[in-house]
């Protein structure tokens, strides 16, 4: 009895505390509501091209220390001849070059990352232009003062390591 009585109330307890606590609403045009209401209908030039259901190729690449990663990718994809492919990964930098686009200049500004740092967001593609494979990537680093950096990779010297996963989808017939 004590023990269906003990996890009664400790049921209770934790009912109570799983439930965030109701808040008025920030009447502050910088704050949004936690649930932002999405407007539909606002992509009309949005295509869609279905893909295969998996995979025609997947494969998981290793860098070393060393390795300068979009030599290696550019590498990797005329080597397989890749075409329609998505590619993600992970791991360290001794130094990077990323760049945003500039829209006052129309041109993309260059960024020096010359410090180790963690890779820890790399979303790519490889494509197919003017015949061959080309390989590109907007990335994520954490450097060791915690800031944060990142953009259209240029450049990246790993070390230790580095992963990527690339997955390759047929093209449709």
């Amino acid at each position: 009895m004590k023990t269906a009585l003990f996890a009664l109330a400790f049921a209770l307890m934790l009912n109570g505390q799983s439930a965030p606590p109701e808040r008025a609403a920030v009447d502050d045009p910088n704050y949004l509501p936690r649930v932002t209401p999405i407007k539909p209908g606002m992509a009309p030039k949005m295509s869609v091209e279905p893909l295969p259901a998996v995979p025609s190729r997947t494969f998981l690449v290793h860098f070393s220390a060393g390795d300068e990663l979009m030599s290696g990718m550019t590498d990797f994809a005329e080597k397989n001849n890749l075409k329609t492919s998505e590619v993600r990964g992970l791991g360290g930098i001794s130094s990077a070059v990323v760049s945003a686009y500039d829209p006052e200049k129309g041109a993309f500004k260059r960024f020096n990352i010359d410090q180790k740092g963690e890779l820890v967001s790399l979303q790519g593609e490889i494509t197919v232009q003017k015949g061959k494979p080309v390989f590109h990537a907007h990335v994520v680093f954490v450097l060791v003062d915690g800031t944060v950096r990142g953009g259209h990779l240029v450049e990246a010297h790993i070390n230790p390591i580095a992963n990527l996963f690339v997955n390759e989808y047929a093209p449709r017939e």
